[in-house]
């Protein structure tokens, strides 16, 4: 991904879901509190829904039933959940970001 070209993830605690027909998964990217790249697969592990980072932390939150949270590292941190999320190494290579699923 151009880092260019996805405004979103400038400043932190910007995000981007990238959930587009042909990925193996729906992945959430975020620049996170300490200034890192951190992508993850974006389903909740207790009702499968969207994660959203929180402002001011290092940890995302499930947007819905429960409100799960998970660090930075995928691991469940409180909430109805029952286990971590799943974490994706970033690289970033001249203003091009890669993940790799």
């Amino acid at each position: 991904m151009d880092l260019a070209h996805a405004p979103e993830l400038a400043s932190l605690n910007g995000a981007l879901r990238l959930e587009a027909k042909g990925l193996p998964e729906r992945v959430l990217v975020t620049q996170g509190e300490d200034g890192q790249y951190h992508a993850f697969q974006n389903r909740c592990t207790h009702a499968k829904r969207r994660l959203d980072p929180m402002p001011g932390a290092q940890q995302l939150q499930c947007c819905s039933i429960g409100k799960s949270i998970y660090d930075y590292n995928g691991k469940h941190v409180s909430g109805p959940a029952k286990g971590d999320i799943q974490t994706y190494p970033v690289t970033v290579d001249s203003g091009k970001l890669v993940i790799t699923l």
